[in-house]
């Protein structure tokens, strides 16, 4: 039967050019269209309208420039009207232990809640003790006052910690962890800002570095006490061991104009890193705005929901705008498990990732739904690996070894107009789409609609899935 489809093929090939020089056919662009439609069809997965590629040359210069998003300017200009840390005996000379003087002048505010200040200078922290905010303070720091962590053995530390109080707020300062002095080697819960099972906490402008284990850290507290209308706002992070932000758990999460940069040290290792630990965990009304991700150990935003396995309350996950500029993945979703909700990327560019642009592993097509809306990819597979599962633009598949494979059917995922890229006169990108399944198995709900290629990107091999769907 099907050397007769393909002797029909050849024909009808040989009437659409005929028809073509006669003037009778639609645009270039419709045809693709179509044909896309029926390929898609073909395969199981939905791909329609895919664009002309075009040259190196050609490629728009807006595809390949990187904004960094401008932060709002937290200087503090004085205390006035605050309690300051001084009037308690703290030296801020970067030699004396100043943890227990900053800590009185935080409980000595009423119940209400009050103003602290701590002016320029470096605070020596013991990270063990933590300085614990409480419910209704306002911290207040210039960018010349750094909290720095005094080098400890323990596996788990905050800088600041945040914990089970309302109402707070963190204004500026520079909270520097121990991780050039840590005298363990072991853990990796060293964390610069600590939010656990608070609610209403704004924090803006601080800035997060050199933490044994997280820049800033949110989750809950106890069982079902968890973090609940947080705010970070132009918060930074570099040099972290293990992540800038994690995000464990929490409801009417709200992440602004982070820059996470430099992660490096033990996985993730991500700037982002979104992975409850329990099945009691929620993410519900998470909100990540214009989020900047730079060289990254790991991926610049990281989503494994893998612990959440028969959650009821639905995920839901916004990120927007987020760029990532050199990480080893712009972003990568994993894990096998059912999930309700969604997860969606609003116009994200990832640019010269050392491996994938995106990537999403093992994701049953029963889980959350995964909306990708008119991604770029530039520059995909920075280390040049010829290995098409690594080194695509866009990856989706199972592993080989992967125990829940005989359950699952990976799917569920959707991706609208992405443009790929590769400014290379011989391209690093292995491929433009990979798409696997384990054998006996198919890929399951998966559209990539209207995709556009420049440089030399559309010239590059598919996978057998991809390629029926997509030529």
């Amino acid at each position: 039967m099907w050397r007769y489809v393909k002797y029909f093929g050849i024909v009808f090939l040989g009437v659409l050019l005929v028809a073509n020089e006669a003037g009778f056919l639609p645009t270039e662009e419709a045809m693709n269209r179509t044909i896309k439609k029926v390929w898609g069809k073909v395969a199981g997965i939905e791909v329609t309208a895919q664009m002309p590629t075009a040259a190196a040359s050609e490629v728009p210069l807006e595809l390949l420039q990187i904004v960094v998003p401008k932060a709002q300017d937290y200087r503090a200009v004085n205390g006035q009207g605050a309690v300051d840390v001084r009037t308690f005996g703290a030296k801020g000379d970067g030699r004396t232990d100043d943890t227990i003087s900053i800590q009185a002048a935080i409980d000595s505010l009423p119940a209400a809640g009050g103003r602290v200040w701590i002016p320029p200078g470096t605070y020596m922290v013991d990270a063990v003790r933590s300085i614990r905010l409480n419910s209704g303070v306002t911290l207040i720091m210039t960018p010349q006052t750094v909290l720095q962590a005094l080098p400890n053995t323990e596996e788990w530390s905050a800088v600041l910690k945040i914990a089970d109080v309302q109402d707070v707020s963190v204004i500026g300062g520079v909270i520097r962890g121990d991780r050039q002095g840590h005298l363990g080697k072991s853990g990796e819960w060293g964390m610069g800002v600590m939010i656990t099972g608070a609610q209403r906490v704004n924090v803006q402008g601080t800035v997060a570095n050199d933490c044994w284990g997280d820049g800033f850290y949110i989750g809950s507290e106890l069982v079902n006490k968890l973090a609940e209308d947080i705010r970070l706002v132009d918060i930074q992070a570099a040099n972290n061991r293990r992540q800038g932000i994690s995000l464990i758990c929490g409801r009417n999460i709200e992440i602004i104009r982070p820059q996470l940069r430099h992660t490096n040290g033990t996985p993730p290792a991500a700037g982002i890193d979104i992975e409850p630990n329990r099945l009691s965990d929620i993410l519900e009304n998470v909100r990540i705005v214009e989020p900047y991700t730079e060289e990254n150990q790991g991926s610049g935003i990281s989503v494994n929901l893998w612990r959440l396995d028969g959650l009821k309350t639905p995920v839901d996950i916004v990120i927007t705008d987020h760029q990532d500029n050199g990480s080893e993945r712009g972003a990568m979703i994993s894990g096998a498990e059912i999930v309700p909700g969604k997860l969606v990327f609003e116009r994200p560019r990832w640019h010269g990732a050392k491996k994938n642009g995106l990537a999403v592993l093992v994701h049953d097509y029963r889980s959350f739904r995964i909306e990708i809306n008119h991604p770029v990819i530039v520059d995909a597979n920075r280390e040049s690996k010829k290995n098409v599962t690594t080194g695509s633009a866009i990856a989706v598949y199972d592993f080989k070894n992967n125990l829940n494979s005989w359950q699952s059917t990976v799917g569920n995922v959707w991706i609208y107009q992405p443009q790929l890229v590769d400014t290379g006169n011989v391209s690093k990108t292995a491929a433009a789409f990979y798409f696997w399944a384990i054998p006996g198995k198919k890929l399951r709900d998966i559209a990539v609609v209207e995709p556009a290629y420049f440089g030399s990107i559309g010239l590059l091999p598919l996978s057998e899935e991809a390629k029926a769907a997509i030529r």
